[in-house]
């Protein structure tokens, strides 16, 4: 999977919920082996700082539900959505 391979450092972006503000943050560690299933420790940046422990890679998989993606694909993403808005209001 695209996400099984990331590393300590890689900025995320996390989508929220209905109990927690969305917010960015990072992968601080990496746990997994042969043996046993990759698994992320990712440190929140909000308004108070968290850590969230043993994050799968398939909670980074596009889907309805999807918590986390990469800082980099919220960024094109987020541009996206501002050209289709420019695009949509530029004939009004």
């Amino acid at each position: 999977m695209k996400y099984d391979y990331l590393k300590t450092g890689t900025e995320i972006y996390y989508t929220g919920d209905m109990a927690n503000a969305p917010s960015f943050g990072v992968i601080v560690k990496v746990h997994g082996n042969d043996f046993y299933p990759i698994l992320y420790d990712i440190f929140l940046n909000e308004d108070e700082e968290r850590l969230i422990r043993n994050i799968t890679p398939i909670n980074f998989e596009k889907s309805p539900g999807r918590r986390f993606m990469l800082r980099s694909e919220y960024d094109e993403e987020r541009r996206t959505k501002i050209e289709n808005l420019k695009t949509k209001f530029s004939s009004v």
